[in-house]
């Protein structure tokens, strides 16, 4: 009882903040009513399905991550207005920092005019489909707008709520492989990561896509510890999200399918050593039909880098300079440079903006936290081995996960400013086990001590 009336006490200013920011968000903005019922449906959810001695340390970062984050977002977009820096179209401006933000909210809007029956020039209503075609965050951005009216900065709170939710979902992730010190630390760093809080703070579909990673994996885990159907359900559900989400990136909710599949029957003892070298012998055999299709899928993986290395922005090759001519045959791209291009793609992706190479003010602005990421990478990879000694075949698993899709995205990349963000789908991991390996730091320097 004590320990209740303390946390009240506690956490009075947060509540009483979090309620008049709530009170004058309402006030001002439409469809407000609808995100306090979205945040007080994760509150309940957070503090159900929780244990009792961690349903107020979640129910605390939730509403600090929270708040945080709405007082960020009401700031910069009167900061952004102030100075004018607006993106116009369908008959609404939307203040942004990022360009994807604002194209978000104007195109969201009359994507919403289209569905209530507005008529709108062809070519503004085929430049909607062109640029934004199948992508699910776009219709869920005019979903919103169609409900309640043009409402920029309503919409752009739901991001917080993902934002904060990975957070959440992560704790539980590091409660079941690193118990419940290393899960809070992991929960705090990743909640409060500046990157995190920036992307929950624009209208991009970042926050989501990130948050369905961290529900894949604790679905994951939770298949390997109690083997029930609905969290296959919840893994598949999510997979589907977000190849909606991110429909460019179908190929990788495939790999990541497989890798479920794989990995479940391999940690419930469904699949022995011997049957992955049957596997092998057998994709062997099938080479000559099924070599010519990986072929193509590899041109379409160097395709797209090209793509994306053309577009505005500070961009990058991992590929030696005629692979990016006009009218070139990838098929005279060798493994061995394919491979050296993984290299390459990898380093950029998991690295930049280089110190060295800080070709823009943004990138001097975030690179603050590149320090803090250089920093934790060390702490990461000490965590990683502990989990190998303790759960091996789980942190094998979490690892392959992690090598699978950072591949796929460091082949697929280009652009810095992208890498930048799409990084982030990996990065509560890395967080996670950096965590690991700072508690373990820290607790080894604390017996020397002793």
């Amino acid at each position: 009882m004590d320990k209740v009336r303390a946390y009240k006490i506690e956490n009075t200013g947060a509540l009483i903040a979090t309620g008049i920011l709530i009170g004058i968000v309402s006030a001002i903005f439409p469809g407000t009513t609808f995100d306090i019922v979205l945040t007080a449906v994760a509150a309940f959810l957070i503090y159900i399905f929780s244990d009792a001695g961690e349903k107020y340390f979640l129910v605390k970062l939730f509403i600090w991550g929270l708040l945080i984050r709405t007082v960020l977002l009401l700031l910069l977009q009167a900061a952004l207005i102030h100075k004018n820096i607006l993106v116009s179209g369908y008959g609404a401006s939307a203040a942004y920092l990022s360009p994807d933000a604002g194209y978000y909210t104007v195109r969201g809007w009359g994507l919403a005019q289209h569905i209530m029956g507005i008529e709108l020039d062809k070519a503004l209503l085929g430049h909607i489909y062109t640029v934004n075609a199948y992508t699910f965050y776009l219709y869920i951005v005019a979903f919103f707008h169609y409900l309640f009216g043009f409402s920029p900065v309503s919409v752009t709170f739901i991001n917080c709520l993902f934002s904060v939710l990975t957070g959440i979902v992560y704790y539980f992730i590091g409660k079941e492989i690193s118990g419940d010190r290393p899960a809070r630390v992991a929960a705090i760093m990743i909640v409060f990561f500046p990157s995190l809080i920036i992307w929950s703070i624009e209208n991009l579909k970042d926050p989501m896509f990130i948050f369905l990673t961290g529900i894949i994996l604790l679905a994951f885990m939770k298949l390997i510890k109690t083997d029930r159907m609905r969290y296959w359900a919840l893994l598949f559900a999510a997979l589907l999200l977000q190849s909606l989400v991110r429909p460019k990136l179908i190929v990788l909710e495939a790999g990541i399918a497989l890798w479920a599949c794989f990995f479940y029957m391999q940690l419930k003892k469904k699949l022995r050593l011997k049957h992955l070298f049957i596997m092998i012998i057998c994709a062997a055999m099938i080479w000559p039909v099924l070599g010519p299709k990986l072929d193509a899928f590899r041109n379409e993986i160097i395709r797209y880098h090209r793509g994306v290395a053309a577009t505005a922005g500070f961009n990058y090759r991992i590929y030696d300079d005629w692979i990016y001519d006009t009218n070139v045959d990838y098929g005279r791209v060798s493994n061995f440079e394919f491979l050296s291009a993984a290299s390459k793609g990898w380093a950029h992706f998991f690295l930049e903006p280089f110190p060295w190479n800080l070709r823009s003010a943004l990138s001097i602005i975030v690179f603050p936290q590149m320090v803090i990421w250089y920093i934790i990478l060390p702490f990461s990879v000490i965590g990683f081995f502990l989990k190998l000694k303790s759960h091996k075949r789980i942190t094998v698993a979490l690892s392959a996960f992690f090598l699978l899709v950072g591949t796929i995205l460091a082949m697929t990349g280009g652009n810095i400013g992208t890498d930048f963000r799409i990084r982030d789908m990996l990065s509560p991991l890395v967080i996670l086990f950096s965590a690991i390996g700072l508690v373990h730091f820290f607790r080894v320097k604390s017996d020397e001590k002793a």
